[in-house]
């Protein structure tokens, strides 16, 4: 699973992106997830846990990928 928003990551929130267990690569242009991610993700979703929120739940700032990631993922 990956996300490529049209805004750039910058060096910085790339390092951040990074730290997050559940990142398996990211790069300027886009961020993939693990499998773990993937699996989370859906279990929360399927719980009744809006995207938005599984996402901050899975450590990542929404703000920072931005507004496309509620419909990207």
């Amino acid at each position: 699973m990956y996300y490529g928003g049209k805004k750039p990551f910058t060096e910085s929130e790339q390092k951040l992106l990074k730290r997050n267990p559940y990142t398996y690569q990211v790069t300027e242009q886009e961020i993939r997830f693990t499998a773990e991610f993937k699996q989370a993700f859906w279990d929360l979703y399927r719980s009744g846990t809006s995207p938005v929120l599984v996402m901050r739940q899975l450590g990542y700032d929404t703000d920072s990928l931005g507004k496309d990631i509620r419909t990207a993922v």
